[in-house]
């Protein structure tokens, strides 16, 4: 899966808000099998493929801003296997969060979860663990959302 949340800016400067969106990898997938298991191990373009060029199909959005033409000003992009429970990603983020917020922009992998958490400029001097605490419940309570609709994650 790959579950993302962005801070976003309207063109006009005028609203903020979270828009999140999730990807699933179930069934055919480009890359072949992926190696969910082996997380840890990942480097930034094993990341980056799932992020930028195969995120999956999109299965679910929540957005607080209409999309297009936005800014970004600061995104938590998450990688993991379709079916890992919303209580283990918790857990992972939650082991990662002191690495993510000192790293803005690296990729960091515990056992089942690979991340990137970055802020742009445009923030200022806001609480870097604030900003990812928000995103990252953004992004639990989509993923949630989706599981409570009742849609099996396969894996």
């Amino acid at each position: 899966m790959y579950l993302t949340a962005h801070r976003v800016l309207t063109p006009d400067r005028a609203r903020r808000g979270i828009n999140a969106s999730l990807y699933l990898h179930t069934g055919a997938h480009p890359l072949g099998l992926i190696a969910w298991d082996r997380l840890r191990a990942w480097g930034a373009s094993d990341f980056d493929r799932i992020t930028t060029t195969h995120p999956g199909r999109h299965v679910e959005s929540v957005d607080e801003l209409e999309r297009g033409g936005n800014l970004v000003l600061s995104y938590l992009d998450v990688v993991a296997a379709d079916s890992i429970p919303v209580g283990q990603l918790e857990s992972e983020l939650d082991r990662l969060v002191v690495d993510l917020v000192d790293e803005v922009g690296r990729v960091r992998t515990a056992d089942h979860v690979a991340a990137r958490f970055w802020v742009g400029v445009m923030l200022g001097p806001r609480n870097l663990r604030l900003e990812f605490e928000a995103l990252r419940a953004a992004c639990l309570e989509l993923l949630q959302q989706h599981q409570r609709h009742g849609v099996a994650l396969g894996g």
